[in-house]
């Protein structure tokens, strides 16, 4: 049971980091568009 138990927690997990680095990537994105909005 552990085994195929294994496997799914770490997809899980990785989606879960996918998610969260991208969430990340878009506040970043915005951020950065905001800022050159400002500099010019």
């Amino acid at each position: 049971m552990q085994v195929t138990l294994i496997p799914k927690l770490r997809v899980q997990f990785a989606e879960f980091l996918q998610h969260r680095s991208l969430k990340r990537l878009g506040i970043l994105y915005q951020s950065t568009c905001v800022g050159f909005g400002y500099g010019q």
